[in-house]
């Protein structure tokens, strides 16, 4: 049942598109856009099925995440925010998606599989995909020398992501199987209660809200899309996303590249605000009072940037001064 009809907005879709029409009236306006025939082409399309994926990737070790529930992470079943990985082998993965039940499938089914960095990025443990490496062309709609991570997500039915945002410009490419994806602009972040509580999710069940609970929601603009094999989606910095896989197995790429601007907005001044914490806690060493400053300062800082919808200036002045 979908509890989304009053708010729903098209996503532009275009047949094709080149670079600059892309930077210009997409990355520019922080707008995101589905190219239909991006990567019909690519050799991936016809042969990452589950037999095909299973027998190049068997042995490689993959961690995954769990839940008592179809929605990723868990937050039932959380230790310090952050959802319990399982470990296995991908074959062990593959088999599970596809000869679980119906009931039991999206309880396990999520994962990613970073196959490829940018130079400077410090994550480099990446699944080896040197077998595969022909069925597939990295984007060149944004600078390679601003890629942070490439990766690969494979999961199975109904499963469905919690809505969040990356601190990343991200171009999401379909594999096999079918995607339905929401978006929420970051201007709207209040609208789908964001803050500090989920470690970057909303709080909302962005695909069936209580909307007695989060009476907010009602009134955001959700873009929503059915992502098919071989399409593109750009995901545009800060913008909130959920994700619900609709086939019995749904393989994506994706890509994420470090911004060259940002659309000022509640969730980029949390995340410029944590990494300058990050960097204050860094300068001042050892020195335990000092560090006590800088995170008290930070915790008032974090409660305005991420607290009610509207914030009178004396309330902000104060606030600011007295951190």
């Amino acid at each position: 049942m979908n509890h989304l009809q009053q708010n729903i907005q098209a996503i532009t879709r275009l047949s094709s598109i080149d670079n600059e029409e892309f930077f210009e009236d997409y990355y520019l306006k922080n707008q995101p856009v589905v190219v239909e025939n991006f990567a019909k082409e690519w050799p991936a399309i016809q042969r990452w099925d589950a037999s095909y994926l299973s027998r190049n990737l068997n042995d490689a070790e993959i961690v995954c995440s769990q839940s008592s529930t179809n929605k990723h992470p868990d937050f039932s079943n959380i230790r310090e925010n952050r959802y319990i990985p399982k470990s296995m082998n991908f074959d062990d993965y593959i088999k599970h998606i596809c000869l679980a039940s119906e009931e039991d499938i999206p309880k396990i089914a999520i994962n990613r599989l970073l196959f490829m960095s940018g130079e400077k990025c410090d994550y480099r443990k990446h699944l080896n995909l040197d077998a595969l490496q022909d069925d597939f062309i990295v984007p060149q709609l944004l600078p390679l020398e601003n890629l942070e991570l490439g990766a690969i997500w494979i999961q199975g039915q109904n499963t469905q992501s919690w809505m969040h945002f990356d601190p990343f410009e991200n171009l999401y490419v379909q594999i096999q199987g079918k995607k339905r994806l929401l978006l929420v602009p970051p201007e709207h972040s209040c609208g789908v209660y964001y803050n500090t509580k989920r470690n970057g999710y909303c709080e909302l069940d962005a695909f069936e809200p209580d909307h007695d609970a989060f009476p907010l929601y009602q009134s955001v603009p959700i873009y929503e899309t059915e992502l098919q094999a071989g399409e593109m989606l750009y995901i545009p910095i800060y913008w909130f996303h959920a994700v619900e896989s609709l086939d019995v197995i749904n393989v994506t790429t994706n890509w994420w590249y470090r911004p060259t601007k940002i659309q000022l907005s509640q969730p980029a001044l949390a995340h410029t605000l944590s990494e300058l914490v990050s960097y204050a806690a860094e300068k001042v060493g050892e020195d335990e009072k000092a560090q006590q400053k800088v995170m008290d300062a930070a915790s008032i800082l974090q409660e305005l940037v991420l607290g009610p919808e509207f914030a009178t200036l004396d309330d902000f002045y104060f606030r600011a001064k007295k951190s």
